[in-house]
């Protein structure tokens, strides 16, 4: 799709592009209500999507039928076709994802980690009082059962073992937060303790679900050249074939190369780059300080990017730094904001993840 070359004369807004811009949001965030707790959307708090092969097929129908309209648009105005090149990158990429990827039937983590099986919005963020919010968890918990019901329906027999692992992680992760913090908040309001109970069941039972796939997994985890070139070209806009964006790679390479052998001579001087990295292993955080030493390391990547002026920054707020949620323990950090729809609870973290007390010695180095 080419969009308008942007002119003066162009510049009156057009009537139904808010309607169709709406309804493509509010697509994404029907078939995926997750995506619209993470930007703070509240109209769908305790909504679960159901991923069935039904709903997967008309889910696609439904972007073409979008992607159809925008096309249709003329005289939009520059705000306007920057928004549809955005939109139409954002749908050409989940029709992607869904019909030649097929992450509903290759993915286990389509499932798994941060997706539908996510509650953790009601409780890290006070957006609202906690009754409602609470009314709102149990909403979401009576959905796992048709969620669940569909993963359990779409995967295939032979998964890809990288991701199935992943996913067994992701999943019990879940049930032990459910068993854990969402049970403790849930404390005194017996009905939401049995809706948080009977979904502990549920995940507990689907990591059983996907640990019986291990006896059929494979290692064909790769999607292949021409998908790869297609997932850059709807994901990221990148346009390149596979001999420009290697020579691209092992220009990087060589530019990273260079510049870690000139940081390993300051640290270790005359014995390379693998000893120096050996010495900087010696030097990380405890169990007990890491959490510190992060928050103290993120100050003064502020205060860089600040005083460099690098970039400008939309506020004075500052992310606080807190221990990963079991849910999401196989990451070693990340950074979850707060939604740019959300108006009341603006706090974002920054998740590390701390080693476990029944952690070995040489998981938690």
């Amino acid at each position: 799709m080419t969009v308008p070359a942007f002119s003066p004369a162009s510049l009156k807004p057009v009537r139904d592009w808010a309607t169709i811009e709406r309804e493509a949001i509010d697509g994404f965030f029907r078939f995926s209500p997750t995506h619209a707790r993470a930007v703070g959307d509240h109209r769908f708090d305790g909504v679960v999507g159901h991923p069935s092969k039904t709903a997967i097929q008309a889910r696609a129908a439904e972007i073409d039928r979008q992607l159809l309209a925008m096309e249709a648009v003329d005289g939009l105005d520059r705000d306007q076709a920057t928004d549809r090149r955005a939109l139409v990158a954002q749908l050409q990429a989940a029709r992607f994802e869904l019909t030649e990827l097929r992450l509903p039937f290759r993915e286990p983590m389509f499932y798994a980690g941060q997706g539908e099986l996510d509650v953790s919005f009601y409780l890290k963020r006070p957006y609202a009082p906690l009754g409602d919010r609470l009314a709102a968890l149990r909403r979401h918990l009576l959905g796992y059962g048709g969620y669940l019901e569909a993963a359990r329906d779409n995967l295939e027999v032979a998964l890809p073992r990288p991701n199935l692992e992943i996913a067994i992680e992701a999943v019990e992760g879940q049930t032990e937060y459910l068993e854990g913090e969402v049970l403790a908040a849930a404390a005194g309001d017996p009905e939401t303790r049995k809706a948080v109970e009977g979904a502990a069941a549920q995940t507990r039972d689907f990591a059983g679900f996907l640990k019986g796939r291990r006896a059929t997994a494979n290692d064909e985890y790769a999607i292949g050249e021409a998908r790869f070139l297609r997932l850059l070209g709807v994901r990221e806009l990148v346009q390149l074939n596979l001999l420009e964006l290697e020579r691209m790679v092992r220009a990087d390479i060589e530019r990273n190369r260079a510049a870690a052998e000139a940081a390993a001579e300051q640290i270790a001087p005359g014995e390379g780059v693998r000893a120096a990295v050996a010495r900087l292993e010696d030097h990380h955080p405890t169990a007990s300080s890491i959490l510190g030493d992060v928050t103290g390391m993120l100050d003064r990547l502020r205060t860089f990017i600040l005083e460099r002026e690098v970039v400008t920054l939309p506020s004075n707020g500052r992310c606080l730094v807190r221990p990963t949620p079991s849910y999401a323990a196989y990451i070693s950090a990340a950074m979850d904001s707060a939604g740019p729809l959300e108006t009341v609870a603006t706090d974002s973290y920054y998740y590390v993840t701390v080693p476990g007390a029944d952690w070995s010695e040489s998981k938690s180095e």
